[in-house]
């Protein structure tokens, strides 16, 4: 046994030789090599003095051994062997070796770890709450970048989902993504222990640290993350995440399932972020932006009645499509856009006016589904300043002078210290900005099917021209074809 720890122990050398990236590589390698010689014993040994093994295979200092530790445990948790094992001893080498895993050495043991991820991920060990935080911390600190797409994203935004615990994963459904699994690796001749290499060099299915995803599995994350920004009324990042899901490439002529829930939440939630119709994108394709109005009359009616000036039409949109709500669990969202509806012609008076008394306002809104009194209509003004979705101010009328509200402008004077901040920001994001560029570039002037897919593209919209709608058919695709796991799309908003 002492051996098999001593084995266990070996790895990485010593600090003080400060060894090059080549012969760290080659240390890590031929660490991996003997381990997987000698792994039988080496269970044998962590099973029988675990507290030992863990002492040893500290994350910080040995993440590849820390992996292995924390699989023999896993595995054994599980199994005949469980009695022997403490769970609370392999809670600890999971919490430990997931939030302190060494950036760089877990490169060279990326399926170990993926693995071990996915299993944390089913909530098996840990608090739900805990469970996000653990993961969505393991991917930020392995790709600080954000911006590669791995397969842990998903079950993680759906976990976050079910167990109502979204702050734990914003710092990941946040992220602008770049990259995604499936294309061909990158070559680069570089190490994987070299600190400065770009994470799409190192977050590959070869690397393990990633599985292939299907495109079905995308298209749920981005369907995911609106559902995710909409339970914290973040309209505008909801917005944006149906959007992704609504404009993602699919089969020709072919309507997804889990696109068209994201359209009907996309026009609800565009009305809640900016108070007018959202317009899809010019690199949407033309089948999309055709057919979808046409599978959602009742949400492009509501829409439409938003925007008419008067609330009744909004009233009888709401009431005559109660079933449609219902059917597609969009009932409490059409009640925000309906309580939304008084607030947003408040916001639009500003186009219109820098100062109004509030016998004014009240009397601009009063046909706005229920009418307001004096007091009622400052106690609305009031809440709407505080939340920060109207830029104005209120002021009390003096002398016998009534209250009135003043607009301000949407975005105030910065000091010149708050520039510089700005002009850094975005120097900063510009050159991060380019780097990507770089690597994308790289990625698709090589790839024969990105370039035979553009020359596709190109014959689409030249047909399309002819055509818009070709022969249109009104045609789910199956669920199969477009889900993963369990997700369902009927009963939540």
């Amino acid at each position: 046994m002492k051996q098999d720890f001593n084995l266990l122990a070996s790895f990485p050398p010593p600090r003080e030789l400060h060894i090059e990236d080549q012969q760290l590589d080659h240390a890590a390698k031929e660490y991996i090599r003997d381990l997987n010689l000698n792994k039988a014993e080496l269970k044998k040994a962590v099973l029988s003095n675990h507290a030992r093994a863990i002492e040893i295979a500290d994350p910080t200092t040995n993440t590849i051994g820390c992996c292995l530790v924390a699989s023999i445990l896993t595995d054994a948790l599980r199994s005949k062997d469980s009695t022997a094992i403490e769970p609370a001893a392999v809670h600890q080498v999971l919490f430990n070796l997931l939030s302190r895993f060494d950036v760089l050495q877990v490169r060279y043991v990326g399926s170990l770890f993926r693995s071990i991820l996915e299993e944390v991920c089913t909530g098996k060990f840990f608090s739900p709450l805990l469970t996000a935080e653990l993961a969505s911390a393991a991917i930020s600190r392995l790709d600080p970048s954000g911006s590669v797409y791995t397969s842990a994203y998903l079950p993680v935004a759906k976990l976050a989902l079910a167990e109502d615990c979204v702050e734990a994963v914003l710092p990941i459904i946040d992220r602008d993504l770049t990259f995604f699994p499936g294309a061909p690796t990158m070559r680069h001749g570089r190490l994987l222990c070299d600190a400065a290499l770009p994470s799409p060099y190192y977050i590959t299915k070869s690397t393990g640290l990633t599985d292939d995803v299907e495109p079905a599995h995308v298209l749920e994350y981005y369907y995911v993350s609106g559902l995710l920004y909409t339970t914290r009324r973040n309209w505008t990042k909801a917005r944006k995440s149906f959007e992704r899901a609504v404009t993602y490439p699919g089969k020709d002529h072919g309507v997804s399932r889990i696109s068209l829930a994201a359209y009907k939440r996309w026009l609800l939630v565009g009305l809640l972020a900016d108070g007018v119709a959202p317009t899809l994108p010019n690199y949407t394709l033309t089948w999309t932006k055709h057919s979808f109005p046409r599978l959602c009359t009742a949400y492009i009616n509501l829409t439409e009645s938003f925007l008419a000036g008067t609330s009744e039409p909004l009233t009888s949109t709401v009431s005559t499509n109660a079933a449609t709500w219902e059917e597609d669990g969009t009932q409490s969202l059409v009640a925000e856009v309906v309580d939304a509806y008084q607030r947003w012609l408040i916001v639009k008076l500003r186009h219109v006016y820098s100062r109004l008394p509030i016998s004014q306002i009240q009397q601009e809104i009063t046909s706005a589904l229920m009418s307001l009194n004096a007091g009622d209509v400052i106690a609305l003004l009031e809440s709407m300043i505080a939340s920060g979705s109207l830029k104005a101010e209120l002021r009390r009328g003096t002398g016998g002078e009534e209250d009135y509200l003043i607009f301000q402008e949407d975005r105030a004077l910065l000091s010149e210290a708050d520039f510089a901040r700005e002009i850094a920001q975005s120097h900063h994001t510009i050159t991060a900005l380019t780097e990507e560029y770089k690597l994308v570039n790289e990625r698709l002037s090589t790839n024969r099917e990105y370039v035979s897919h553009m020359a596709r593209e190109k014959k689409r919209a030249e047909k399309e021209k002819e055509n818009p709608m070709g022969d249109f058919e009104e045609n789910l695709e199956d669920d199969e074809d477009l889900m993963t796991g369990d997700m369902q799309i009927d009963n939540t908003d």
